[in-house]
């Protein structure tokens, strides 16, 4: 992250900077691997932070990947640390691209791209 005149700009980097990103912007811990049918992706929402805002943003994030990265699979755990959800969807980059902006991070196509290709 860099600072310009009183804004922060967040530019991608890795899927480990990301991961960061989520951590610190929403307290999720943000996981991204390979699956048959194309990308699994899981956040975990841990119990203290299970607020009706937490369960609006995770919401947001599942149609914008509903409709940017189309989600073939989805499921939902609860426990008493908290709550998962994990999405395969089969169009990786577009994915990526999702989960960047979701959190103010800027990300090129040729980026993703690249990202994907190093899972």
């Amino acid at each position: 992250m860099e600072r310009r005149g009183g804004k922060v700009f967040s530019h991608f980097g890795s899927i480990e900077k990301l991961k960061q990103v989520y951590n610190v912007k929403l307290g999720w811990e943000l996981s991204i691997k390979r699956a048959p049918r194309g990308m699994c992706v899981s956040v975990i929402v841990a119990h203290h932070y299970l607020l009706s805002t937490s369960l609006m943003l995770v919401e947001r994030l599942w149609r914008k990947l509903e409709e940017h990265a189309r989600i073939v699979s989805y499921r939902m755990e609860s426990n008493i640390c908290g709550q998962r959800w994990w999405w395969t969807v089969t169009n990786p980059v577009h994915a990526i691209q999702v989960l960047a902006s979701f959190v103010g991070v800027t990300c090129s196509d040729a980026e993703a791209r690249l990202t994907w290709i190093g899972l």
